[in-house]
Parts: C-alpha cells; sequence; structure tokens
C-alpha cells in the first residue's frame, strides 16, 4: 500500500510482484526511495525483477507458464 508515502512530497515509490502466497493469491513488495530519488527507485526495481524473476502461479498450466517464463527472459535481457 503506497498511501502513508503519498503524504510525502516527492517520495518515489513502486510496487513489485514477489511470488505467490500457499493459496496461490499474489504478493507483493514495496520499493521506497528518497526525495527526488525516482531514477534510483525505477532502477532497484528493475534489478529485482531481472533477479528474481518472473513470478508463475502455482496452479497455471504449463502453456501459461512457459508465456510467463518468456516475459521473465526479456524482462532481463532488457
Amino acid at each position: 500500500m503506497t498511501s502513508p508515502f503519498n503524504l510525502v512530497p516527492s517520495c518515489p515509490v513502486i510496487s513489485v510482484p514477489t511470488g505467490f502466497s500457499s493459496d496461490g493469491l499474489p504478493t507483493g513488495g514495496q520499493i521506497v526511495g528518497r526525495r527526488f530519488a525516482d531514477e534510483t527507485v525505477l532502477a532497484v526495481a528493475k534489478a529485482f525483477q531481472v533477479a528474481r524473476s518472473w513470478p508463475t502461479p502455482p496452479l497455471l498450466g504449463t502453456a501459461t507458464r512457459s508465456i510467463a517464463a518468456e516475459h521473465g527472459r526479456r524482462a532481463r535481457s532488457s
């Protein structure tokens, strides 16, 4: 929830997917930066996504998993 950070002017916040709960629900995290550090927050979010890979829901079939894997490969190469 980024609302508390909306009260601080110019405080950049980004939400990133972190995986799935044991019930298959999506989970996420937040990366918060110092005031006016937008570029840093975006760089950290991209590095996290590249290092973590794209999370795949546990209940999806193999076709959907291969699409998610391809998306992760494209994100790492950019």
